[in-house]
């Protein structure tokens, strides 16, 4: 009966008992005390503070009830034996009631920490993707270029033109592909030492950058050679046009400091498809042809200008 309840309140469990009235006190203590705390966890504490005032006045209630010290105005008209009754399903209730609370509460708690902890693990997923990215572009980046002078190098070259060929329609304009070799580039590595030669590379690639148009790709081969392929070629006089500015280009005083070096340029176009059919042909025929306009100092001169029993590479130094 819910009335031995009330009248064995100090020893019956689930009444009186303050610790079955605080199955979780301890960890919801240190939940309380937390400095954060979700709005759901909020919203379930405030819960628990009016079903715990409830069971309060309704205890106070049963007590009255039990010491017959309700009278007058307050005499309940049942039974004291049904109203005590009523008080204890009502606090029974209220304490099933806040048991289920405080259970939700505490995995509501675990969860928010657990959605916490799963943020916590994705913002450093999406740093360290966001780094393997960076490194995998910066990895890409010096596979295609010259660490000295930041142009692109002879395997960028190579996936450019095999693209420029494949693209290449029966109705397209023609490209060249132009080798460039710098004259006496060799002496002034030897009198002024290998640094100033790095730097005299670097300023020549930064005018060879901005002396081709934009669809065009210079870039460095290794040592003192570069090779620019010229998309979108209409004929010779254009090629011619754009050769003499590459050698303009070079050709200009470098001033380095208190040094004022001269190098000069010798430039081998060939032109798509007549003078080859492949990257490696067009690049060997622009080759022979900048050899040949070392020799006779020409500047630059086109690989089917080259007399054809002279079309063997000589053994030439810078």
């Amino acid at each position: 009966m819910a009335t031995d309840a009330i009248h064995a309140g100090d020893t019956t469990p689930g009444f009186d008992d303050p610790a079955s009235q605080e199955p979780f006190g301890s960890h919801l203590e240190r939940i309380e005390a937390l400095p954060t705390l979700g709005p759901r966890v909020r919203t379930a504490l405030r819960i628990r503070r009016g079903i715990d005032g409830c069971v309060d006045a309704l205890l106070t209630l049963a007590n009255r009830l039990r010491d017959g010290r309700m009278g007058g105005s307050e005499r309940i008209r049942a039974t004291p034996m049904h109203a005590e009754d009523s008080v204890a399903a009502c606090v029974a209730g209220l304490q099933s009631l806040r048991a289920q609370l405080e259970a939700s509460l505490c995995l509501g708690h675990h969860l928010d920490n657990e959605l916490r902890l799963a943020r916590r693990m994705l913002q450093r997923m999406r740093e360290d993707l966001r780094r393997a990215e960076m490194r995998c572009k910066q990895a890409s980046h010096a596979a295609l270029h010259d660490p000295l002078t930041g142009l692109p190098n002879r395997t960028s070259f190579e996936e450019r033109s095999r693209r420029a060929l494949a693209l290449h329609g029966p109705r397209a304009l023609a490209f060249s592909v132009a080798y460039i070799d710098l004259d006496g580039f060799k002496a002034i590595n030897d009198v002024h030492g290998h640094a100033i030669g790095d730097r005299l590379l670097k300023v020549i690639g930064r005018r060879l950058m901005h002396a081709v148009r934009a669809e065009d790709s210079i870039t460095r081969h290794g040592g003192d050679e570069f090779a620019c392929l010229l998309l979108d070629i209409q004929s010779e006089a254009h090629v011619t046009s754009i050769a003499h500015k590459l050698f303009d280009a070079i050709s200009a005083p470098c001033m380095l400091g208190t040094l004022t070096l001269h190098v000069r340029a010798s430039v081998g176009v060939a032109l798509y498809p007549k003078d080859g059919a492949t990257v490696e042909a067009l690049l060997q025929s622009a080759d022979i042809a900048m050899f040949w306009a070392k020799k006779h100092r020409l500047g630059h001169a086109f690989f089917s200008h080259v007399p054809t029993d002279r079309l063997s590479k000589p053994t030439a130094s810078g």
